[in-house]
């Protein structure tokens, strides 16, 4: 049965603000967390609170899990203060189809009423696993009265590369299906150069011109790299990180406030694009601090990101 939807006031925001951040694993516990993020509760400048499904894809033997690496994160947002909105993951494929509407419920037990709908890391593993498709996913939260997120990959290749028979799309017209089947609103895999970005954007603005459709609202995201390790996780994530900046970072003495430097070059570079070709594109900020200890650290990227807003 379908429910009426509730629209979650970040999305009211002029230039509105997520803040990510991963639940902890089972053995850390929630109390350190929620006291590690009290200065993001008393931050006026944040809207929401993001929280991804981080699983690890393993296969052995022809057959395919993703394995949890922390806690749910709707269990983890769950005890966290009421005040601002919190948005869940859900990595549609991993939950078998008979229980995805249980686990709406459960979030919705929780006041959460806002979900980022993840597809798998293979095609072939929605078979592999059983679940439903990401836009199979949109429908259906959509229906029990959730506002669907998904994410998007401005570097993504176009076309795509892959089976013959599925008709390349780019980018932008990734997110006007999310759009058709749901969707209200994407985030982006952390960014460190700006031309894909805003690629998408003029991109995106001119199709829906073109379709008379209302653009969805695009959340970049953006997070500090204080260390080696930090920028070699990035790449392990396959996030794009052009030589030129690599550099940057490797050479600065101090990589943290180097990092911010970047965000704010490439954000400034974002904002102009949106500003002169894509105005008709509503577009956000997700900031996120890889790690609980980064908080504060996190906090001052967002604040001199919004000094260029």
């Amino acid at each position: 049965m379908s429910k009426k939807e509730v629209r979650p006031k970040f999305l009211n925001k002029k230039l509105p603000i997520l803040y990510a951040v991963s639940a902890p694993k089972a053995e850390e516990g929630i109390s350190q967390y929620i006291e590690a993020l009290n200065p993001v509760f008393s931050n006026k400048n944040v809207h929401g609170i993001s929280s991804p499904e981080l699983v690890t894809r393993v296969e052995g033997q022809g057959k395919v899990s993703y394995v949890s690496n922390t806690i749910p994160p709707e269990d983890f947002l769950g005890s966290l203060p009421k005040n601002l909105d919190r948005i869940t993951t859900v990595v549609v494929p991993r939950v078998p189809k008979k229980e995805f509407v249980s686990r709406l419920e459960n979030i919705k037990s929780k006041g959460i009423n806002s979900v980022i709908i993840v597809g798998p890391e293979r095609p072939e593993d929605v078979v592999l696993l059983g679940g439903y498709t990401a836009n199979e996913g949109f429908e259906i939260a959509t229906k029990h009265g959730f506002a669907c997120g998904g994410i998007t990959i401005p570097w993504r290749e176009v076309p795509v590369p892959g089976d013959k028979n599925v008709k390349p799309i780019s980018e932008g017209e990734r997110i006007v299906l999310k759009q058709k089947h749901g969707c209200k609103f994407v985030a982006s895999q952390f960014i460190f150069e700006s031309v894909s970005s805003e690629n998408l954007l003029v991109n995106y603005s001119q199709y829906c011109k073109e379709k008379k459709l209302e653009p969805l609202t695009i959340f970049f995201s953006f997070c500090i790299v204080p260390s080696v390790k930090t920028l070699d996780f990035m790449e392990k994530l396959l996030v794009k990180i052009p030589e030129a900046n690599r550099n940057r970072l490797l050479k600065s003495t101090n990589m943290e406030r180097e990092s911010i430097e970047i965000a704010c070059d490439i954000w400034s570079a974002i904002r102009d694009t949106q500003r002169s070709s894509a105005k008709n594109v509503k577009i956000g900020l997700q900031v996120e601090p890889i790690k609980i200890s980064r908080v504060n650290p996190s906090l001052e990227l967002l604040d001199e990101l919004l000094h260029i807003a």
